[in-house]
């Protein structure tokens, strides 16, 4: 599965598939998807949950922390 592709309606979106479970997040532009991508993989030691409803910005000042 891609972790971060182009919808019909020119949004991306990234989306990861963890235990069983789909966890999808929209964006307007590519660079804030790969940019969530990123930080998401790189803060994987903590709950995954919780970053599905964080910003990429967000998630890096908690990684930079």
């Amino acid at each position: 599965m891609k972790n971060v592709f182009q919808l019909s309606n020119g949004c991306w979106r990234f989306e990861i598939q963890e235990n069983g479970k789909i966890i999808r997040k929209t964006f307007s532009s590519k660079a804030e998807a790969v940019d969530f991508r990123t930080n998401f993989f790189a803060a994987r030691k903590l709950d995954l949950s919780f970053f599905t409803l964080l910003s990429g910005e967000q998630i890096k000042d908690i990684k930079d922390a």
